[in-house]
């Protein structure tokens, strides 16, 4: 019989022979790759709060997105895919899916407005804690208010408003710079021009009474026109608002118009009852618009 070769190399007999070294691939952790973990409900999105906003990458479509629904508290899916996928003149199915992305990492909360309307109901969106470690905001401002169906709907009827007038040429103006915008705007009409001795009157009257203390946001457009962003939700506050106008605003109408942001028809009609009312103690008459509801809005959800 031939000997055995592997006589040769084996060992000794009281020696043990040491197991295979088994190696084992770890998968990295979801903080380690920049994504989330979907069958790991405890992910450091979700469990860990010191989670470092390094750990949750976000590419800048997706930081534009929720950057925007940070600043208006909540706005409807449709109002985030006409602000950027159909005014660029782009397919809302990349959208719909990197919606569906944020909300699947738990970066984009997203619930039905009227529950009951099941898939036909409007959907809102709103960030996450986690949402706003990851853009940086380390102590974000508690809004439960937006929870209340008057100011969720006032708030989806602002954003309604500016994404349209957007789209018409109008520019925001914030309450701070309105006041120097409707003093400029009476200050124009008397430029380029000889004026008469009561033209010159009403000019300097203008400048030494300063501008206006206003009480609303406001819209420029580039025509020249200006207007007040009157909020219609509650009507008390809009009467006080209206009421406290000042009465030499009157100089200011031929370019000065209201735009009002009501949540349903029945507010609209009080606001323009009130809004009348101030023009009659103004003695002036403002043009009025209003901007379609978001709830009829031609928009893709």
């Amino acid at each position: 019989m031939p000997p055995n070769w592997r006589d040769d190399f084996a060992l000794p007999s009281a020696t043990p022979v040491p197991p295979m070294p088994r190696f084992v691939v770890v998968p990295p952790l979801p903080a380690e790759r920049g994504g989330h973990d979907p069958t790991n409900r405890t992910s450091p999105l979700r469990a860990s709060p010191d989670v470092a906003p390094a750990a949750i990458r976000l590419s800048a479509l997706e930081r534009s997105v929720l950057t925007w629904v940070d600043y208006h508290r909540c706005v409807t899916t449709g109002q985030i895919l006409r602000k950027f996928w159909t005014a660029e003149q782009k397919t809302t199915r990349h959208g719909n899916r990197l919606l569906q992305r944020l909300r699947h990492r738990e970066l984009l909360e997203i619930f039905q407005l009227e529950p009951a309307k099941g898939r036909a109901s409007i959907r809102v969106a709103r960030l996450t804690p986690w949402a706003h470690q990851a853009l940086g905001i380390t102590d974000p401002s508690p809004d439960a208010r937006s929870r209340s169906g008057t100011i969720l709907r006032y708030r989806l009827q602002f954003t309604e408003t500016i994404l349209t007038r957007g789209a018409e040429g109008w520019t925001w103006v914030p309450r701070e710079e309105v006041s120097d915008e409707i003093r400029e705007l009476g200050l124009k009409r008397y430029r380029g021009r000889v004026l008469n001795g009561t033209e010159q009157a009403s000019r300097d009257l203008l400048m030494r009474l300063g501008p206006p203390d206003m009480p609303f946001h406001g819209l420029r457009h580039s025509s020249g026109l200006l207007r007040l962003i009157v909020p219609a939700h509650t009507l008390a506050k809009t009467r006080k608002a209206l009421n406290d106008l000042p009465m030499i605003l009157s100089s200011y109408t031929p370019e000065l118009e209201v735009e009002l942001v009501p949540i349903g028809h029945a507010e609209r009609e009080a606001a323009e009852r009130s809004l009348r009312a101030a023009e009659t103690r103004l003695k002036v008459r403002f043009p009025t618009v209003c901007c379609p509801h978001f709830s009829v809005a031609n928009v893709a959800r």
